[in-house]
């Protein structure tokens, strides 16, 4: 059997992130962790105080005898606020560091109902849970529907998968299509959303609002972001970006803005089970 078109497309842009070397203190996960672990707590407070819809929508479905299984917690965005209102929480991460923050979160909180578990989402088996989530976990596995159906088998109750937005009129997306063929720069929710209808998982939809747009304070700042998520080079291509960030980015005050930003939208469905 051939795999669709959006499961491969999804293959694909993964496997272009895993292209980046593998192991060692370069490697994308090990990179994740020093950021997270310089950000710190301020940083992980500051994010969850702002107001998300799509965490309160999963939370007012959480009663106080459920369980949740939070796949990816880091160090415990979903988690901490998910504990304070279900029995237990149970937090996956492939990182220790991420872990070691998430037990210091919820110590500083008083919250004393996390258990913390080291692992890949691919090969760990923390059990049965009612509520199953996986924010922004995803993007490593190059198998999204594989993901998705081990995430059924662990659930009772509900699956949740938060993933990010693309812009339709993103200069990310004119720039990925003119230089590496493909609109899509990464793996993203109109992927994702479309590989798992293709399998035959009807996932309903809660879409985040409003976009929080990047900005930059120079051109120069806003090619090296455009560089940063189309994986290129020094010097690649550079002309033709700063061409296309000219043309598209406003000018506001001393920033230049982009139509690009910050959206996330959560899939959810019932187990089959």
């Amino acid at each position: 059997m051939t795999e669709t078109y959006w499961k491969q497309t999804w293959r694909e842009l993964v496997e272009g992130f895993s292209a980046e070397p593998a192991q060692g203190e370069n490697s994308l996960l090990a990179r994740w962790g020093k950021k997270v672990k310089s950000a710190g707590y301020t940083e992980h407070r500051r994010k969850r105080d702002r107001d998300d819809p799509l965490m309160r929508f999963v939370i007012d479905r959480v009663g106080p005898e459920d369980t949740i299984l939070d796949v990816g917690a880091a160090i415990g965005r979903w988690s901490i606020p998910m504990a304070k209102k279900a029995r237990s929480v149970t937090a996956l991460d492939a990182l220790p560091g991420m872990l070691d923050l998430l037990r210091e979160n919820a110590r500083d909180e008083g919250i004393d109902n996390i258990q913390t578990i080291q692992g890949d989402w691919s090969t760990a088996e923390p059990g049965i849970h009612d509520y199953v989530l996986a924010s922004h976990s995803a993007y490593t596995s190059p198998d999204i529907v594989g993901y998705a159906r081990k995430i059924e088998r662990h659930a009772r109750k509900a699956c949740y998968i938060v993933l990010r937005v693309p812009m339709h009129d993103g200069v990310v997306g004119e720039l990925s299509d003119r230089i590496h063929g493909n609109w899509h720069d990464s793996p993203n929710f109109t992927v994702g959303y479309n590989a798992l209808l293709e399998a035959g998982i009807t996932g309903h939809v809660v879409m985040e609002e409003p976009v929080r747009h990047w900005s930059d304070t120079s051109l120069d700042d806003a090619l090296l972001r455009a560089k940063r998520h189309l994986r290129l080079s020094v010097d690649d291509h550079d002309e033709a970006i700063m061409e296309t960030l000219q043309r598209r980015l406003v000018r506001r005050g001393d920033e230049y803005r982009w139509p690009d930003g910050m959206q996330s939208a959560l899939i959810w469905w019932r187990p089959a089970n």
